[in-house]
């Protein structure tokens, strides 16, 4: 069986609300687990917390199925992998497939993984995802009306980006609004299972901002998307007409990335 932790190892711990979710399922499995194994592990613990409210949190439960549903046709290879490993750790490792059916465990998670936010913890490179019920709710824009901000506490605050009003929409970035339209996208197709299709990614010069432009080489002119929602398609100086060559606005971009990163 799975060794207690030396936190959980004490009786008097066992009832502690952050750990008895895990400890209840993990104990009672009699399975041997690889602590090695972290990153399922974390993966797993996430997913039994929320099982646990089934029975022991019903209002919990009930706001966390009114999060967005992913369509798991649509849903990022990558993270449906994810989702029916950590389905097989629970119903079929860990023997919770009578009490959870696996098409309810890999429900929480792609749940989970659409609506959660990646919050940055203080100057290291590390982030976590959060889940707020009703922040989740607040639709994308890539100009949005609002600006979120994580708190010390791990709690999320929302703001206005100017004097709103009573009845006004309320949108955020769900990803980085200083990156170009194709690198947003691609963040958006993955984390959240949707393609942005607003004003600023229809429109080649992102509202006069150039954000995506690329210096031509040929002229003191830019290259542009010949239709930014195309991620294969063409980019045209808008000046000379010169075509870019071929994946040239990707290593442009990469070339970009990495310098950012450095600093």
């Amino acid at each position: 069986p799975i060794p207690l932790c030396a936190f959980a190892s004490h009786d008097s711990n066992l009832n502690v609300p952050q750990i008895k979710p895990e400890c209840f399922y993990l104990t009672r499995s009699g399975c041997n687990i690889n602590p090695a194994d972290s990153d399922s592990l974390y993966d797993v613990i996430t997913v039994l917390r929320c099982l646990f409210l089934k029975e022991n949190n019903l209002r919990a439960w009930a706001n966390l199925l009114t999060l967005q549903e992913a369509n798991p046709k649509e849903l990022n290879p990558e993270l449906a992998d994810r989702a029916k490993k950590v389905t097989g750790l629970i119903c079929g490792t860990f023997k919770l497939g009578e009490e959870f059916c696996k098409e309810l465990v890999f429900d929480i998670c792609t749940r989970l993984d659409v609506n959660s936010f990646e919050i940055p913890l203080g100057r290291t490179s590390a982030t976590v995802q959060g889940i707020f019920t009703v922040a989740c709710m607040v639709e994308h824009n890539c100009i949005p009306t609002g600006h979120r901000c994580f708190n010390s506490d791990m709690s999320i605050t929302v703001r206005s980006a100017y004097g709103a009003e009573e009845g006004d929409a309320v949108s955020i970035c769900y990803t980085d609004s200083l990156w170009p339209t194709a690198a947003r996208r691609e963040n958006l197709i993955y984390s959240k299972d949707f393609l942005c299709t607003c004003d600023r990614c229809q429109d080649e010069t992102e509202n006069e901002t150039f954000m995506s432009a690329i210096r031509c080489i040929k002229c003191p002119g830019y290259f542009l998307a010949e239709n930014p929602l195309d991620c294969e398609g063409k980019w045209i100086c808008n000046e000379c007409g010169t075509a870019s060559p071929p994946g040239y606005s990707e290593m442009a971009y990469s070339k970009v990335a990495s310098a950012i990163a450095k600093n």
